[in-house]
């Protein structure tokens, strides 16, 4: 999500309802990397919403060159309140 959030920063959030999500909003989410033997926990901006029944989220990292794909609500457990930026070191 750089540069919005880097590594090491501190990501506030609250649990949310799947209802209330839209788009340009930042969620975190279990989401499987292809390069990653796990599903992780990241944050990615919300770039569309599809509902057909349940929701679904397009996704795609701040400095990601294409989306993650249709992430289903159960997937999204959290809404990006705030960040808490580290201090730079150099």
């Amino acid at each position: 999500m750089a540069p919005t959030i880097n590594e090491g920063d501190l990501i506030l959030w609250v649990k949310t309802d799947p209802d209330e999500l839209k788009v340009d909003d930042i969620v975190l989410m279990y989401y499987k990397l292809p390069w990653r033997p796990g599903p992780e926990n990241i944050a990615h901006r919300i770039r569309d919403v599809q509902v057909d029944g349940k929701r679904t989220f397009l996704t795609r990292g701040d400095n990601a060159w294409k989306p993650d794909g249709w992430v289903p609500e159960d997937n999204i457990f959290g809404l990006v309140i705030g960040v808490v930026y580290r201090a730079a070191t150099g």
